[in-house]
C-alpha cells in the first residue's frame, strides 16, 4: 500500500530522499500472488510518490517491463510478438521485452490489456533492436552487449554483478533521436525527461521502470535512481517461485 508521507520531486531528490525510497520499495510485492502484481505495487508507489509543485503526479506515464522468450508467452502476448515477425515465427527463443505493469494519465495507460503496441515487443535481431531506439540506447546504458543480450546463455550465472544494475535517462526528450512518438505522445503530454532504472535478474532476464517525466531530471537526479533497481528486482522476485503474469485486468 502507497505511503502518504512517501512525496518527492525530482528537482529536490537527494539521498536521504532516496534512502525513504528504496525502504518503501522493500515492502512492496512481498504478498502478491504474481510478478505482475508487485509490478503493479511499483509502478503506483512511484506515480503517486512523484509529484511537481502543485501536487500532481510529475510522469505522465511510468512502465515496467521484463524480457522474456516467446515460447514462454501466454497466447495471448504470443500472438502479438509474432505480427512483427509475419505471423510464423522460426525461433522460440527470441526475445520479447514484455510490459508488467502500468500507470499514467489516460484511462488506457492503467492496465497492461490497453497498451496498442507495447504489450510484447520482439527482438530478434540487431537490425530489429535498431528500429527501436528507445530499447536499444537502454540496453548500452545498461552497459549490456546487444548481441549478447540478444543471444543469452543457456544456463546462465545466478550471481548478481554491480555492472546488472544501471540507470536510462534521457534528460531532454523533445526532439530526441531515442524517444519515438514525438508528435502522439512526447509533445502533448510535455514530457521533458525520460529515467529509467532496472538490469538483469538472476535468470538473466532484463527488467527495467520507465518514467516519463513532465519536469525535468537532472543526470545526478538520474543517477540516483541506481539502487532503486535492486528493490524493484526483489519486489519482483518475491520470497519465492511464483507466476509471471496474475491474467486480471487491473481495475
Amino acid at each position: 500500500m502507497h505511503n502518504l508521507s512517501d512525496t518527492f520531486q525530482f528537482d529536490t531528490f537527494d539521498v536521504c530522499e532516496r534512502t525513504r525510497a528504496t525502504t518503501a520499495l522493500r515492502l512492496l510485492g512481498q504478498a502478491g500472488t504474481s510478478m505482475e502484481e508487485a509490478a503493479n505495487e511499483v509502478v503506483e508507489y512511484l506515480y503517486r510518490s512523484f509529484l511537481t509543485a502543485v501536487g500532481k503526479p510529475a510522469c505522465a506515464l511510468i512502465r515496467c517491463f521484463k524480457t522474456h522468450r516467446l515460447g514462454d508467452l501466454p497466447a495471448d502476448l504470443r500472438e502479438v510478438a509474432i505480427r512483427p515477425l509475419g505471423g510464423s515465427p522460426s525461433d522460440e527463443d527470441v526475445l520479447c521485452l514484455t510490459l508488467l505493469a502500468t500507470r499514467g494519465d489516460q484511462p488506457e495507460w492503467n492496465t497492461r490489456f490497453g497498451s496498442r503496441s507495447h504489450k510484447a515487443i520482439p527482438l530478434a535481431s540487431p537490425v530489429v533492436l535498431a528500429r527501436a531506439p528507445m530499447i536499444a540506447r537502454l540496453i548500452v546504458q545498461f552497459g549490456l552487449d546487444p548481441h549478447s543480450f540478444l543471444n543469452p546463455e543457456p544456463n546462465p550465472s545466478h550471481t548478481s554483478t554491480p555492472h546488472t544494475l544501471r540507470v536510462f535517462h534521457v534528460e531532454q526528450a523533445l526532439d530526441s533521436d531515442f524517444i519515438p512518438a514525438q508528435s502522439s505522445f512526447v509533445v502533448p503530454f510535455g514530457i521533458h525527461s525520460v529515467l529509467g532504472f532496472g538490469g538483469l535478474l538472476p535468470s538473466g532476464e532484463l527488467f527495467c521502470i520507465l518514467m516519463f517525466s513532465r519536469i525535468h531530471i537532472s543526470p545526478e537526479t538520474a543517477n540516483l535512481f541506481e539502487p532503486l533497481a535492486s528493490e524493484v528486482s526483489r519486489a519482483l522476485l518475491g520470497p519465492g517461485p511464483r507466476p509471471i503474469f496474475s491474467g486480471k485486468a487491473r481495475e
